[in-house]
């Protein structure tokens, strides 16, 4: 939308030296959010780890620490609802079902503090994404997430990362700065 690009070029002017309001939140330590959570950690500052406890999938990202719990809905037990939209959350509120053997996430309740990458691209709390998650094989998965955010974009838009399967022996450290 106009008002969006305007507000990311003035963002991008400070790129070098940006105010408070224009710094990227993950400068300050703040968590990522969805979707940059998922790919920001599978291409850049991994490994993070999916649990299947019954009921739900679970993550558990090495960048800040952060998790996420997704509980599933069921064939006649739906999720839990999220809560009202005046709850915005860091990583959002999600909810998960399979289809075969992708798992699909959509993500509602979103802050407006996250962005999608350093640049200034952002979302507001109307953001909705929604996760495909495909097995491939053993050792990957194809992420795909649209965002749907008519605020701020003219139309949906689809990011995607194929994810690999760390080596034998991987584990997630603290992620404390130098």
């Amino acid at each position: 939308q106009p008002w969006a690009l305007k507000r990311r070029d003035e963002a991008m002017k400070e790129f070098l030296a940006p105010s408070p309001k224009m710094m990227d939140p993950q400068t300050r330590g703040w968590p990522n959010g969805m979707p940059r959570e998922n790919y920001y950690s599978s291409i850049e500052n991994g490994p993070f780890q999916i649990l299947q406890p019954p009921g739900m999938v679970v993550f558990f990202y090495e960048i800040h620490h952060e998790y996420r719990m997704v509980p599933l809905s069921t064939p006649g037990k739906p999720a839990p609802p999220c809560p009202g939209k005046d709850v915005a959350l860091w990583e959002g509120c999600s909810r998960g079902h399979w289809e075969g053997n992708t798992l699909v996430i959509e993500v509602t309740n979103t802050n407006d503090a996250t962005r999608f990458d350093v640049m200034s691209n952002f979302h507001t709390t109307d953001m909705k994404v929604t996760e495909r998650w495909t097995i491939l094989d053993k050792d990957s998965i194809d992420y795909k997430a649209t965002i749907d955010d008519p605020k701020v974009y003219t139309r949906p838009w689809t990011l995607g990362v194929k994810m690999v399967r760390a080596k034998p022996g991987t584990e997630i450290f603290e992620y404390a700065g130098v």
